[in-house]
């Protein structure tokens, strides 16, 4: 674990921003020996999720190809608790993953998937905003990723579709899926880090 890493303390619980924030950790909707999925700490929608490995990592292109049953696992668990708790869709993952090349950043540097329940065009918002190589997957996070070394965006459907797009020729704006998400939402407060400093209940805002 890194001191310095606001997911690391999510994890761990030690000085973790959600329990400055509300007082206690967040029950996780699944977990296992390498990986948690907790409740975002200023979700977008309802049961919007991270699915975090417990070990400090970039990103899930670097997990191991030994752990994909136990994040199959993981995912499929806290897909369904997501649908049955919030009586919402089954969620679309997103990752935008650091890695080699002329454009790494990303939020944070810790493996994190965002699980957002909502029936969104994020196919869509790839191809109109990011210059890339996008290719289809195998439905499979890590075996999907195990080739990429370069910065990239990954996308997994509710269906269990996913794609990536690596080799970006531009940069990629920063929490890239919150503000898509935000837009397509008309969610004024989308930026987590400048939410936090907001009271709840007047994040949205039409936007026309």
């Amino acid at each position: 674990m890194y001191i310095n890493c606001v997911l690391c303390n999510e994890v761990s619980g030690r000085n973790a921003l959600s329990v400055r924030l509300h007082h206690k950790r967040p029950l996780a909707l699944a977990e296992s020996a390498h990986f948690v999925a907790l409740p975002d700490i200023q979700p977008l929608v309802s049961g919007h999720t991270l699915v975090l490995t417990k070990f400090h990592i970039p990103s899930f292109s670097g997990v191991s190809a030994t752990l994909r049953e136990e994040l199959q696992g993981i995912v499929a668990r806290a897909r369904s608790r997501i649908a049955d708790r919030h009586e919402a869709p089954f969620p679309f993952l997103f990752e935008h993953g650091p890695g080699d090349g002329p454009y790494p950043g990303c939020c944070v540097s810790h493996a994190h998937i965002h699980m957002i329940p909502l029936v969104a065009p994020v196919m869509n918002w790839l191809h109109v905003a990011i210059d890339g190589e996008l290719r289809r997957g195998s439905g499979d996070v890590i075996e999907t990723l195990s080739t990429v070394r370069s910065s990239y965006l990954y996308y997994q459907n509710a269906d269990g579709e996913d794609f990536v797009i690596s080799d970006l020729e531009s940069p990629v704006p920063r929490q890239f899926i919150r503000q898509a998400v935000g837009r397509f939402l008309g969610i004024r407060h989308w930026n987590w880090k400048i939410a936090l400093s907001h009271p709840r209940g007047h994040d949205h805002e039409n936007v026309g």
